[in-house]
């Protein structure tokens, strides 16, 4: 009965689950990053990691994001025997949503950055899950006060991205898309 309501439940729809699809170059520098033991290779792919998180994000790339009904207002009253598709529903409140967090071990909060829908279902996340940017989620992380920064696949081999490591990559991310779009105004027109 819950698969029939999970778009509604901001459930993710086939054609965005696809889109995440997209992200396997991602979550294939990721793999290779975690998986390298050899110290001067494991940077090396650490840094094609990064470059291919800036390409995708160039690219608009989206990742799966739960959010939490901060004020139990979305499924309020909701009498789902009932209720058959194309349904009007309606909410008595307004909802408020915020991205969910993670905590770790020592009580620490971070932004789960899962990087495809499969990722996000190895664990348990809160059941309102939309499409995020990459770069939102980032930014959110490092602007965020309560949390620490970002974790890559919490429920997997998790790699936590922390304020200082956003900050750089933000940083260099933004230099190296003005260095790109100012060679590319430069390039005769053909």
């Amino acid at each position: 009965m819950s698969d029939q309501f999970n778009p509604t439940q901001g459930g993710n729809s086939p054609e965005e689950r696809e889109g995440y699809v997209e992200n396997a170059p991602l979550e294939e520098a990721f793999a290779a990053f975690q998986s390298e033991t050899d110290e001067k290779k494991r940077t090396e792919a650490f840094f094609k990691f990064l470059h291919v998180m800036a390409v995708r994000i160039t690219e608009g790339a989206m990742v799966p994001m739960p959010f939490a009904d901060v004020n139990g207002a979305m499924f309020a009253g909701l009498d789902a025997e009932n209720v058959k598709v194309g349904d009007t529903l309606r909410l008595n409140e307004d909802v408020r949503l915020r991205m969910d967090t993670m905590r770790d071990g020592a009580g620490d909060d971070w932004l789960p950055l899962f990087l495809s829908d499969r990722e996000r279902c190895k664990g348990h996340t809160a059941n309102i899950i939309m499409p995020v940017t990459i770069v939102d989620v980032l930014r959110f992380g490092f602007q965020w006060e309560s949390v620490k920064g970002v974790v890559v696949n919490p429920f997997g081999t998790p790699f936590p991205m922390g304020k200082d490591l956003l900050q750089l990559f933000l940083r260099d991310y933004e230099a190296w898309v003005d260095k790109n779009k100012a060679e590319k105004e430069d390039r005769p027109q053909s």
